[in-house]
């Protein structure tokens, strides 16, 4: 073989082998493609407040709506449709709803859902038999696949019609889906468990993983629809530094991240943007050790002069909102709404006339120390300059390490509600006269007593009412705050709700 004839063959060989590669990398990619076309991954970051493993492993979340459904769901236009009951029929009277189940329902791990596990939910354990009673409602199952809820209790509406339609709402969050009778009494709230394997899932999807970094999910194979869940896995982020999921998003490694305000501005694509409402609550403290402070006409004064937007239901005790939680009603007393609103002319009198002859000897500081609160504690500085003539300088500083010098120093303090209630009315009783504080501890120790009359209890939160709206130790200011989102205009099918919530379970990338 000459030299040349030699070249040409080795040329060759090479080439061959070349191509055997390049044909080889195509097939991989093309299946690597096909692969991801059919894993359809969403990607969340779930940031700020969400953002945290406490937060997440609480029954009404972003994750446990994906894992567990109830009797009815939220589609993604906020709609009450079937879930787990196929349907439901109302009576007349919309005394009495039942719920018919599909045929074949499973959970996660393969085991029958019948009736009586979804009363064993709603009766709390308290019965796992096939009926369960309190004074609010009647529930039966009456075979493995009929449930009879019969209502007894209006729970402060006005008509039973809004009243079926609260309980349909309820049975469509995940804190009411159904529980298998095979799950101990000790471990029967492990279904809500972060343990990807205690978990046991009723809805779309099931968690393959969970940590403090992400949560994944991955498509539930027992699930009554599936083949209409387009989406094999879902997985969160929980990352609280908005900037770096803003540019992950941007580069399309995420599908859905909250922004701060000072970003929307920014976006381009403002298909992308979604709003949130949220209602947010502080409390204005006055500090009544303060001589100027002492009167409750300059109190009264103060709280005229100050801008409220008021979203919440008129339902207040003193200028402190109080839903009285029992069981599955949320209901809110209706008592009377006695605290002075917005009136910056009749502030201005009052005040003039309660000083007197007496100039204000000092310039009235406000603690704050959350920067959510930072927007209110200017609204509230120029309404009191504007209105009154005083001076207000806002101080940032952490209220529980300075508490000691609150009384000394400051003549308010700005603050988020606490979530505790009954510690706040303990607070706010200990800093009134003897004579109402020993009245408002025992109007909230028979406000606990279960057997009492919904009359009596009206009767008792309407003198609350009076004592403190005549006492204004505090003001609570109740607004609208918005929340931004970025969503992925490819992806079909969710839906951002007020308070930051969204829907997504049949949620899909378009292609």
């Amino acid at each position: 073989m000459t030299i040349k004839g030699k070249v040409d063959t080795e040329r060759f060989i090479i080439m061959k082998k070349l191509i055997i590669l390049m044909i080889s990398f195509i097939i991989f990619f093309s299946c690597d493609n096909s692969v991801r076309k059919k894993e359809s991954v969403i990607v969340i970051n779930l940031s700020f407040s969400n953002a945290s493993y406490g937060n997440i492993n609480t029954p009404d979340t972003e994750v446990n709506r994906l894992l567990f459904e109830g009797l009815t769901k939220e589609n993604e236009k906020g709609e009450i449709v079937a879930g787990l009951a196929q349907r439901w029929e109302i009576s007349q009277d919309y005394k009495k709803i039942t719920f018919y189940l599909r045929d074949n329902l499973k959970y996660s791990n393969g085991m029958p859902m019948t009736s009586e596990d979804f009363l064993r939910t709603i009766s709390k354990w308290k019965n796992s038999k096939s009926f369960y009673e309190d004074k609010y409602l009647i529930i039966k199952a009456v075979n493995d696949k009929i449930l009879e809820v019969e209502i007894k209790d209006k729970i402060n509406m006005e008509k039973w019609e809004d009243v079926s339609k609260f309980y349909l709402k309820e049975f469509a969050k995940p804190v009411n889906a159904p529980k298998n009778k095979e799950i101990s009494d000790k471990d029967k709230y492990f279904v809500y468990n972060m343990d990807s394997k205690k978990n046991l899932s009723t809805g779309p999807y099931i968690l393959k993983e969970f940590g403090n970094e992400k949560a994944i999910l991955k498509k539930n194979p027992n699930y009554w629809n599936k083949n209409n869940i387009r989406t094999e896995s879902i997985t969160f982020i929980f990352n609280k530094n908005i900037s770096t999921a803003l540019k992950n998003f941007e580069q399309g490694k995420i599908d859905i991240t909250e922004i701060k305000s000072e970003d929307v501005g920014k976006i381009k694509n403002k298909s992308a943007l979604k709003t949130s409402r949220t209602h947010y609550q502080t409390i204005l403290n006055f500090n009544d050790k303060l001589e100027i402070l002492e009167n409750n006409d300059v109190r009264k004064a103060i709280v005229m002069a100050i801008e409220r937007k008021d979203k919440m239901p008129k339902n207040y005790v003193g200028s402190f909102y109080y839903p009285y939680f029992d069981k599955m009603k949320a209901a809110v007393f209706k008592v009377s709404n006695s605290v002075p609103e917005y009136n910056p002319k009749e502030a201005k009198k009052l005040f003039e006339k309660s000083l007197g002859n007496r100039k204000i000897p000092y310039v009235f500081e406000l603690l704050n120390y959350n920067p959510k609160n930072k927007e209110k504690a200017l609204q509230i500085k120029k309404n009191l300059e504007e209105n009154l003539g005083i001076k207000v300088k806002i101080i940032s500083k952490n209220i529980r390490k300075d508490e000691k010098n609150y009384e000394k120093t400051y003549a308010f303090k700005l603050e988020d509600k606490r979530k505790n209630t009954d510690y706040e009315f303990v607070e706010i009783a200990n800093s009134m006269p003897i004579s109402e504080q020993t009245r408002m501890k025992e109007l909230l120790r028979h406000l606990k007593v279960e057997k009492d009359t919904e009359e009596n209890k009206i009767k008792m939160l309407t003198e609350m009412d009076k004592i403190l709206a005549e006492k204004i130790p505090f003001l609570l200011i109740d607004d609208d705050v918005y929340r931004y989102y970025l969503v992925n205009p490819k992806l079909k099918g969710v839906r951002v709700g007020d308070y930051g919530n969204f829907f997504l379970s049949e949620t899909y990338i378009e292609k």
